[in-house]
């Protein structure tokens, strides 16, 4: 049988027909991961911006002790005092919120690297 037959062109046109289905329904499977990693990713940042802001004091906390100290001055304007007088309050982070924050960060670690490799394999199914 020759390189040339009839059967090996038929085998040629039906399996070209067959890689052109599997090809688009990977990339319609790959899309879909994309838009779920894309949108995971954007609701875990928010989470981990929040839990961020609870691993150190809050800016209230030193308004509040700045405030104090002004208005300290302001009641003994002799004292002349260069540095305020109180101590910041010391803040102490529980590790149950370390943990909860390094989760979330893991967790967005996690979806970006998924919408990485969905962008590999993307451009792999375009260069086939």
């Amino acid at each position: 049988m020759s390189s040339n037959a009839t059967i090996w062109q038929e085998y040629t046109k039906e399996a070209d027909s067959h890689d052109e289905e599997l090809l688009k329904q990977w990339n319609q499977n790959i899309d879909t991961m994309l838009i779920v990693a894309t949108l995971f990713s954007a609701v875990v940042t928010a989470f981990a911006i929040f839990t961020v802001q609870t691993l150190g004091p809050s800016a209230q906390d030193l308004t509040n002790t700045l405030l104090m100290d002004i208005a300290q001055s302001l009641k003994n304007p002799q004292a002349n005092t260069a540095q305020p007088n109180s101590v910041p309050v010391a803040f102490n982070f529980s590790s149950r919120n370390v943990l909860v924050s390094g989760l979330w960060f893991i967790s967005l670690a996690c979806s970006l690297g998924a919408a990485a490799i969905g962008m590999l394999i993307k451009q792999w199914l375009n260069a086939y």
